[in-house]
């Protein structure tokens, strides 16, 4: 009897201690440290950017809801690999400055920007799959 007692009642305290199953998963790696960063005007709003590496420049283009985060894995593969990397966060998303009643300037201008801080006229732009 003593012995159900204390197999009752580890049994309980075991269960309740447990943690969800969303809590138990590993937190995401650190974004990696940038070369450079900073804001590029576009149309008055604010458009962070961060650079990594040295080599061809690589546009990282995230999802509309997304930051700079979501290249956190990609971003040290793509500078390792020789690529000069240039993430930015989409206007009013993460740390770019998007002023109240301001529409936010459209992705070309926002990109054309960007290639403009490169100096250089020819670079790779890659986006996630939007569908």
């Amino acid at each position: 009897m003593r012995l159900a007692l204390v197999v009752l009642v580890a049994l309980t305290t075991s269960a309740a201690a447990a943690k969800p199953r969303w809590q138990q998963l590993p937190m995401p790696p650190e974004m990696p440290v940038a070369d450079d960063h900073g804001t590029v005007d576009v149309n008055g709003a604010q458009i962070y950017y961060a650079r990594y590496g040295k080599g061809d420049p690589v546009i990282l283009l995230h999802a509309n809801t997304g930051t700079v985060e979501a290249w956190q894995k990609q971003i040290p593969a793509l500078a390792q690999a020789g690529y000069r990397v240039i993430a930015f966060d989409r206007p009013g998303r993460g740390k770019s400055i998007l002023g109240a009643g301001m529409k936010p300037p459209n992705a070309t201008d926002t990109l054309d920007a960007l290639v403009d801080i490169q100096k250089r006229t020819g670079l790779f732009a890659v986006a996630p799959d939007l569908d």
